[in-house]
């Protein structure tokens, strides 16, 4: 039996639509095995080689396991003393596949350590924490950097201003916490959504709600919602910023405005 442990969907994930939101991204995958099979070799390869880079090899922590689509879970089981699999809920599809594994465990939480709050305040109005520690061998952030702020902020009432500094403070608070971990981040972010038309890039529009990441990120196309998964006319595309070694001394950890 592995340290899998399972203690129920939280209240707040189901209520705040994380359960529903799991449930479209495996469907999603599902549907867009072909469209995505690019991307999902590119994470697994990208992390099996900042995982081969780690001269410690107790603890991986990866954030924003979801459905275990991009994640290369034998691979890191095989490397590492501990995986843990951190988002907010886990389906029995994921239950079912860490049973295999006896270093593998599933844990169910926020990152942000956001959701919660803004659950039971119903206010945009409070300072992102990071409940996590950093004292991993290695922490992958597995595409999930531009999505942290979405389903807080679609929660509450808020004006547009209101919901844009939240969503800034949070993704920025994310990236000041990788860059405080001990050892080897290993970060995969979408950071543009392209609308295509054939081959006619229609706009695009960035990700990060006003943030940039550092030089060096290897890069790709993620076809993420081919016609008309997504939307009707376009094909939604997103660029992925990757990095095997995430350069934490390019974050300024005393520019940060909570």
């Amino acid at each position: 039996m592995s340290g899998f442990h399972w203690t129920g969907v939280p209240r707040y994930a189901r209520r705040m639509g994380y359960v529903s939101g799991q449930r479209r991204l495996a469907a999603r995958g599902k549907r867009c095995r072909s469209q995505w099979r690019d991307h999902i070799l590119r994470c697994r390869e990208l992390m099996v080689a900042a995982a081969n880079r780690c001269s410690d090899r107790g603890r991986v922590l990866v954030v924003g396991s979801g459905p275990l689509h991009d994640i290369p879970v034998a691979q890191l089981s095989a490397r590492f003393r501990e995986v843990i699999l951190l988002d907010v809920v886990h389906l029995q599809g994921p239950r079912s596949e860490v049973k295999h594994y006896d270093n593998v465990r599933l844990v169910q939480g926020d990152v942000t350590g956001v959701a919660e709050r803004v659950f039971l305040h119903r206010s945009l109005d409070v300072r992102p924490t990071r409940p996590w520690d950093s004292s991993f061998d290695l922490i992958i952030s597995a595409n999930v950097l531009s999505q942290l702020p979405l389903m807080p902020c679609q929660f509450v009432p808020a004006s547009d201003g209101e919901k844009t500094s939240f969503a800034q403070r949070v993704v920025r608070s994310h990236l000041a916490w990788l860059a405080g971990a001990q050892g080897r981040v290993c970060l995969i972010a979408d950071v543009e959504r392209q609308y295509w038309n054939g081959d006619v890039l229609q706009c695009a529009h960035p990700l990060l709600w006003g943030h940039t990441l550092p030089a060096g990120a290897e890069k790709w196309i993620w076809v993420l919602g081919p016609k008309p998964e997504m939307d009707p006319d376009y094909d939604i595309k997103h660029k992925v910023y990757a990095y095997v070694s995430f350069p934490k001394t390019e974050i300024d950890l005393n520019d940060i405005k909570l």
